[in-house]
């Protein structure tokens, strides 16, 4: 959702920054640092709301680690997203090309993520993708954060003693947390450079020769 929501950010206001830039209005990073301070709250509010409604409701963990690190993962997976917005945003021409580039970039993403298929049943072509995912990064350490050094009181049979030998029966490594983190926070700020230097080319002022 963050990222279909800003897609269409930048295609609408092409032709008049370009204009304005060519007038020396003002400097391209004032624009673009403003155009992200403008998402910002939108993008940290909804995360918060959405999981404070399903956290209590689903049954997850009643502990407030475990809340505020899921608020905190889904807050960074929104954030990510958005930047991929902004940098298709800042490199599609038009606003169909940029709805045509975002579905074709985050369907595979999402796909190959591990949430819909186990990482070990991806076949190796694709596994590329899996690595890549941003969904992945997010998912994994939301497992973690959920099910980790958690015992499990079934009537029966137990298919899993607790919480690691799901996370192990999944593929995940259960250390996984803070490097996935870390990893979102890369992905983050990468996307963000790139859609700034994606919309510097895209809107560069030509040169005017004497």
């Amino acid at each position: 959702a963050p990222l279909f929501g800003i897609i269409n950010t930048f295609p609408p206001e092409k032709r008049l920054l370009l204009r304005e830039r060519e007038n020396g209005m003002y400097r391209l990073s004032a624009y673009y640092i403003s155009k992200m301070l403008t998402e910002l709250p939108h993008q940290c509010i909804f995360p918060i709301v959405a999981v404070s409604t399903l956290y209590w409701m689903v049954g997850l963990q009643s502990t407030v680690s475990a809340f505020l690190t899921l608020v905190g993962l889904t807050m960074l997976l929104s954030l990510v997203a958005q930047g991929l917005g902004f940098l298709i945003s800042a490199g599609a021409p038009t606003l169909n090309t940029a709805l045509v580039m975002s579905n074709l970039v985050i369907l595979p993403f999402m796909l190959f993520g591990g949430f819909f298929t186990k990482t070990a049943a991806i076949p190796v072509y694709f596994k590329w993708l899996n690595t890549i995912s941003f969904f992945r990064l997010a998912f994994q350490a939301a497992v973690v954060n959920e099910f980790k050094d958690v015992t499990f009181h079934c009537e029966g049979i137990c298919p899993y003693r607790d919480g690691n030998e799901l996370i192990k029966a999944s593929g995940i490594d259960p250390d996984c947390l803070f490097g996935n983190v870390m990893g979102l926070v890369a992905y983050l700020v990468g996307v963000r450079l790139l859609a700034f230097l994606m919309l510097w080319i895209r809107t560069r002022p030509k040169v005017k020769h004497a």
